[in-house]
């Protein structure tokens, strides 16, 4: 009872925040990292994580521009879709998948998810937030998830993330909107990585760890270990996950 009533207390105190949070980057990757995320305005950015994957990182454009630029098969994805949002989303991320590579051609699952072929990359995961998208390319499974940090976590809190998981925020001293933030994020990637129906993110996802100091979450998900990378400045995260052969870690 003691453990959620700091949670509750936590969520709370959330519900008011209105200052965007950061944590200083202690690493030399994650001030890297970060530094170029938070440099980013129209253009596409690029990361490359090892020899194995990249991350793209775009601002959403306007919807105009953007259907002036898409190609006939980008433009029939958008079928079903009618927010102007939603569609500048869709058509963002496809342009700035095709800046990178021009010759890939992507598919959808039943479930929406795409899957990229005619690519040196197997594997792609999708992420968009109000103003930015992010496309993660891998030869392995993986997922990525993009925020804005100003989104109110605390107002789906009780949704994917426990009591006793804000105990590893306490044990890190990070603040508790961060933790609701990156939690969310780590959960969502997860999700995006595992592809399975009916999975629950607070009942089948636990947060293990979190590092400061390597901008890195440990996320046991149904019986199996997820390590993931995080990424932060003032305005947006990113948290992904990449799967190697034997376990899950960037």
């Amino acid at each position: 009872m003691a453990i959620w009533s700091r949670l509750t207390t936590c969520v709370s105190r959330c519900k008011i925040w209105t200052a965007a949070v950061s944590i200083r980057s202690r690493s030399s990757w994650a001030r890297a990292m970060s530094n170029r995320v938070r440099a980013l305005s129209r253009s596409v950015e690029r990361f490359p994580i090892g020899d194995e994957a990249l991350l793209i990182v775009a601002p959403v454009g306007d919807i105009a521009e953007l259907e002036r630029e898409a190609t006939e098969e980008e433009l029939l994805s958008l079928e079903g879709i009618t927010s102007p949002h939603r569609r500048a989303e869709r058509l963002s991320w496809r342009r700035a998948l095709r800046s990178v590579e021009g010759d890939a051609e992507i598919e959808y699952e039943e479930q929406g998810a795409p899957i990229i072929k005619n690519s040196q990359y197997k594997h792609i995961s999708v992420s968009h937030c109000r103003d930015r998208v992010a496309v993660l390319l891998s030869v392995r499974e993986c997922g990525v998830d993009i925020e804005c940090r100003d989104r109110r976590f605390s107002a789906i809190a009780e949704r994917y993330l426990s009591a006793e998981e804000y105990l590893v925020a306490e044990r890190e001293r990070i603040d508790c909107q961060t933790m609701l933030a990156i939690a969310w994020s780590a959960k969502e990637a997860v999700y995006k990585l595992l592809r399975r129906e009916g999975v629950d993110l607070r009942r089948d996802m636990r947060i293990e760890a979190i590092s400061t100091e390597q901008q890195s979450i440990v996320v046991e998900a149904c019986g199996e270990r997820v390590d993931l990378r995080y990424i932060l400045d003032c305005d947006h995260q990113i948290v992904y996950t990449i799967k190697k052969e034997d376990h899950n870690i960037e």
